[in-house]
C-alpha cells in the first residue's frame, strides 16, 4: 500500500476529493478499531482502433474511536499491474473492478492488519 505521501499532485483532484484527505490524515494501524478498503475499476474505450484506457485503485480507511484515517492507496501503476493486466484476453470494466479487489486482498494478506475489516 502506497503511503497517502506518495500521491503527489493532488492539483488536478476534484475539491470534495482534496477535502476528504485533509479531513482524513494518514495514520498508523497502532490503535485502530478497523479499516475499510474501497475499490474501483474502470476501462474506457480506446481511441479509434487503440486498447482500452485500464485502471483499478484501492483506498485504505482506518477507524480510531469516532474519527477516521487514511492509511494508503494503491493504484494500478503504483503496483506494476499493467503488464499483468495487459496480457488478459478480457480487458473490460468488470475485469478491472475485480483487480481492485485482488490487489487489496494481497495487501490484506501480505500486511496482516491487526484489527477487523
Amino acid at each position: 500500500m502506497c503511503s497517502s505521501d506518495l500521491v503527489e499532485d493532488v492539483g488536478e483532484l476534484h475539491p470534495a476529493a482534496r477535502f476528504a484527505l485533509a479531513c482524513s490524515p494518514p495514520t498508523d494501524l497502532a490503535g485502530v478499531d478497523g479499516l475499510s478498503i474501497f475499490t474501483d475499476g474502470s476501462a474506457a474505450p480506446g481511441a479509434g482502433t487503440g486498447p482500452p484506457a485500464l485502471g483499478w485503485s484501492a483506498v485504505v480507511v482506518a477507524r480510531r474511536g469516532g474519527s477516521y484515517h487514511l492509511v494508503g492507496v494503491l493504484y494500478h501503476e503504483a503496483a506494476g499491474s499493467g503488464p499483468v493486466i495487459e496480457q488478459d484476453h478480457v480487458r473490460d470494466s468488470n475485469c478491472m473492478e475485480l483487480a481492485a479487489v485482488v490487489w487489496a486482498l494481497v495487501w490484506i494478506v501480505v500486511s496482516r492488519p491487526p484489527c477487523a475489516l
